[in-house]
């Protein structure tokens, strides 16, 4: 009986088939100990960062003929028609349709491999995720004291990111730094649009500010790429 080769639909192994005789191959593993690298440093999965210069490595399987990536980019779309024979993967090289320097959010990556001995490609591994961010976060006042003040007051502000605010908060500083802050309690913030926007509100504690002496009160964003940015006034 000649023998016959069939692959199943879920493409997972070979069955050969010899009169009688049943054959099984299976597909190989998928790839493993997806890290990213800036240099010779490691790059935490789910991080943000603000270069574009990352690498991505994984560890070799055993007669992979090839690996493919698979990259989802910000915006939810997927596409897998990268391929290497090496165990790593040029986020940003342009020519093996590498763009992560083109789009400001976070990427998924996953691989998988194809067996030199069977032709079988593994599953893809677990998703590692990388978010690129080179945009300062932005805050301002939408409620301010007058100049003079001679007791605890209120204000407000709005916060924006084009990927993930951090944190935003007031303060008064004078020429040494911090003086003040929120009286305890009062600090409001409320997170919209997959935390990219923040409003936020508060009473401002003047029991330890000097009368006549002029301070700055400030409101500050940052996000997790390590940028700043935010709005201040005097007041006395």
């Amino acid at each position: 009986t000649k023998d016959v080769s069939v692959v199943d639909t879920s493409n997972q192994y070979v069955r050969q088939l010899a009169g009688n005789t049943a054959c099984y191959q299976q597909a190989p593993a998928a790839p493993a100990n997806l890290t990213f690298y800036q240099g010779g440093t490691v790059v935490p999965a789910g991080s943000t960062v603000n270069y574009t210069d990352v690498t991505l490595k994984w560890s070799t399987v055993p007669s992979a003929e090839r690996y493919q990536v698979k990259v989802t980019d910000p915006n939810g779309n997927s596409q897998d028609n990268r391929y290497t024979g090496w165990y790593t993967f040029n986020l940003s090289d342009h020519s093996r349709y590498g763009y992560f320097d083109t789009m400001q959010g976070t990427w998924v990556y996953e691989v998988r491999d194809m067996s030199s001995v069977t032709g079988l490609w593994s599953d893809w591994s677990s998703p590692v995720s990388l978010t690129y961010d080179h945009q300062s976060p932005t805050a301002s006042f939408t409620q301010t004291p007058p100049q003079y003040v001679n007791g605890n007051f209120h204000v407000e502000a709005t916060a924006q990111d084009n990927v993930n605010l951090k944190s935003a908060f007031f303060d008064v500083r004078d020429s040494n730094g911090w003086v003040a802050g929120c009286v305890g309690g009062t600090l409001s913030i409320t997170y919209t649009n997959n935390h990219k926007n923040a409003t936020l509100s508060c009473e401002i504690n003047t029991a330890h500010l000097a009368n006549g002496q002029t301070y700055t009160l400030r409101v500050h964003a940052s996000d997790y790429a390590g940028y700043g940015g935010g709005q201040q006034q005097s007041l006395t």
